[in-house]
């Protein structure tokens, strides 16, 4: 498969999701203490934070947006994220936390909007039926995790602010 690119600058260079994740992942990690205590009280954590940070483009590891940054093709929609919220619902992650990284261009999804992700409307546009976009995804999702640092073993135990309970 082609390396996903996250961005295109002017000047030629070229940025994959994964380049793309590490530098926001590694802002995060250096800016945390410098947030207002307010912001650092809506997160369980610097760990969070940094996840949160990686993880908001991977709706950009997409065919729709692979196309759309590559290309000029398509009408890039669902937006990369849309498809970011998508592919951390159908990973178990809480609606909290795929809210919060969805809104990172400013605006809070409305729900008919969230409900059209949550159901196959989009799969095509979001790789969830490509055994190969899949597959990247979810490289891309436990490097986030790997890099963040977070620790979801409490996962099976319950509890854990990242995933949703399965009871």
């Amino acid at each position: 498969m082609e390396l996903m690119l996250a961005k295109r600058y002017d000047d030629g260079k070229e940025e994959t999701v994964a380049e793309h994740m590490r530098c926001t992942a590694d802002v995060a990690f250096d800016q945390y203490e410098r947030l207002p205590q307010g912001v650092k009280n809506m997160m369980p954590s610097r760990e969070f934070c940094v996840f949160c940070a990686a993880i908001h483009d991977i709706g950009k590891a997409s065919p729709i947006f692979q196309a759309h940054i590559k290309y000029g093709k398509g009408h890039n929609k669902p937006q990369h994220w849309m498809i970011s919220y998508k592919i951390l619902i159908d990973s178990g992650f809480d609606e909290t936390i795929c809210q919060f990284v969805a809104v990172h261009h400013g605006n809070l999804p409305e729900s008919k909007i969230l409900n059209a992700i949550r159901g196959r409307a989009y799969n095509d546009e979001c790789g969830s039926e490509s055994e190969e976009y899949a597959l990247v995804q979810a490289e891309l999702l436990n490097f986030a995790i790997r890099i963040s640092g977070i620790d979801l073993s409490s996962r099976r135990r319950g509890g854990d602010p990242f995933h949703r309970q399965t009871n």
